[in-house]
């Protein structure tokens, strides 16, 4: 009998190379992007990332390109191990810098 898959717990070099495997330099931003974005996310009970944004856009209500293209990269991780607080399954609200 199979029981259900268990999820990796992921470290911040794990995200971050996820991220520059997966990123593609958007060829609509007109400047050469440097400093960093920070995105921002909840890790759900089941593991799945969900409301995914970025903190601070550089554009300042807009997004800007690398922004749009850092969202499409968290939307493509897979389920992270979930919170635990008491012995109970929660929620987490994260934050990541990302530097260009």
């Amino acid at each position: 009998m199979n029981g259900p898959k268990k999820r990796e717990a992921y470290s911040t070099a794990d995200i971050l190379t996820f991220f520059s495997k997966n990123f593609v330099y958007p060829k609509e931003q007109q400047d050469n992007f440097q400093g960093s974005i920070y995105i921002s996310f909840i890790v759900d009970t089941d593991g799945q990332l969900k409301n995914i944004d970025v903190d601070k856009k550089y554009f300042g209500g807009n997004y800007s390109p690398v922004e749009l293209e850092a969202i499409r990269v968290f939307k493509l991780m897979p389920a992270w191990t979930p919170g635990q607080c008491n012995s109970l399954t929660v929620p987490v609200k994260m934050k990541i810098p990302i530097k260009f």
